[in-house]
């Protein structure tokens, strides 16, 4: 079986027992090739209800360090970064 639920939010919700006990039960084995942990990080947070070490608060402070480098090497200025 095949599941791929990135952009997805209603597999977690209408299909969380389902989800949880084919975690339990081992039948999920996904490699992510630009982070191969970050599914066992999933599946752990989600087994001992724990929240993320990286949360979308730091994805979203690197997106914008990337942005502000990206301008900075275009435009040859300073480029401040809000926080």
């Amino acid at each position: 079986m095949i599941l791929s639920v990135s952009r997805r939010t209603d597999v977690p919700n209408y299909y969380s027992d389902w989800f949880i006990n084919r975690l339990k039960e081992g039948f999920l084995y996904v490699r992510n090739p630009m982070n191969i942990h970050q599914m066992e990080e999933f599946i752990d947070c989600v087994m001992n209800g724990r929240k993320p070490e990286v949360t979308v608060y730091d994805g979203t402070k690197s997106t914008q360090i990337g942005f502000a480098t990206t301008e900075a090497w275009k435009t040859g200025e300073i480029v401040k970064i809000k926080y």
